[in-house]
């Protein structure tokens, strides 16, 4: 109980520091929702001490990983060049490639996950991500919405 406290007041004073900084920066609006995530796992998986020093170094590694792999994919999948068939096959080769390193990589983090929490925070764990940017997205839109009236 006192580490979720103090979790949430080192939180709350991460964002509270942050709004006074470069609004208009896309870096700071990345890490002002990167700060707005990590709180609400660390609420809804109500993290012991024991499990939130094991849990965050897992994770951060996890998602490094994976925007790592989401980022060779769109570099695949954005690019406009019109390719000859062969290396187009190739490409096509590179983006199941990419996406079997992200199963595996997904395998394995939870397989990571399951010796730090209980099966059932893993399986919560696995829909709060979701939750996150569809609370966000609607903020966004109701933000939005007020703002044109």
């Amino acid at each position: 109980m006192i580490m979720k406290s103090f979790i949430q007041i080192i939180i709350i004073t991460t964002i509270s520091i942050s709004l006074f900084g470069q609004h208009g920066d896309r870096h700071y609006k990345s890490e002002r929702i990167e700060s707005m995530r990590i709180a609400f796992i660390t609420e809804e998986l109500d993290l012991s001490v024991s499990e939130a020093q094991l849990f965050w170094p897992v994770f951060n590694q996890y998602e490094k990983e994976k925007q790592s792999l989401r980022s060779s994919k769109y570099g695949i999948i954005k690019s406009e060049q019109i390719y000859q068939d062969g290396e187009a096959s190739d490409q096509l080769s590179q983006l199941i490639l990419l996406e079997e390193r992200e199963y595996l990589l997904k395998r394995e983090y939870i397989t990571q996950l399951q010796e730090i929490l209980n099966p059932s925070k893993v399986l919560k764990l696995m829909s709060l991500d979701k939750r996150f940017k569809e609370d966000l997205l609607k903020n966004l839109r109701s933000r939005n919405n007020s703002e044109k009236e």
